[in-house]
């Protein structure tokens, strides 16, 4: 590989290793927030409580099916909540035709949110499709960010020497 010599060959070379660059750092970002960041909070740092199951209902989501929700009334901290249950776990709710009105189980709510509550833990993918997506970012970024740090390198010695 031929490293810069010219600013004009310069910037199509950072340019073009630029994408690659932007590319892996939104895969990472994306998969350590939406993948990991929040389902890690939702079974590790959300509170357990008793609650009270006073609702059944299925929602049709476009982007994934129909989703079975219960709403939930219980004691976060000092105050009373009642709210619809996130999505949290993979298979979701495996119980639900079992669960009734009325019934006490427990139930997980986000300290910094009281009013996001969860009635079963887990993580909504398989762990198998979060490591390549976060291994292929992570490939992406220190790839092309070490390619264009070369690059930079290559071409300030190129520009030191001509002068």
């Amino acid at each position: 590989m031929a490293w810069p010599r010219t600013f004009r060959q310069m910037l199509g070379y950072t340019s073009f290793y630029g994408v690659f660059l932007a590319m892996g750092v939104f895969i990472t970002w994306f998969t350590l927030w939406y993948f990991w960041w929040q389902q890690w909070r939702m079974n590790n740092v959300y509170i357990e409580t008793t609650g009270v199951i006073v609702g059944k209902r299925v929602v049709d989501w476009e982007e994934v099916g129909p989703v079975p929700q219960v709403q939930v009334r219980y004691r976060a901290g000092d105050r009373e909540c009642e709210n619809w249950n996130r999505r949290c776990g993979y298979p979701y709710l495996r119980d639900f035709a079992a669960i009734k009105i009325g019934d006490q189980r427990p139930v997980w709510f986000d300290p910094a949110k009281p009013n996001a509550v969860i009635v079963e833990r887990g993580y909504a993918i398989p762990l198998w499709l979060f490591y390549p997506m976060l291994a292929l970012g992570l490939i992406l970024t220190v790839c092309a960010g070490n390619t264009i740090v070369r690059g930079i390198i290559a071409f300030c010695a190129t520009e030191s020497s001509n002068q």
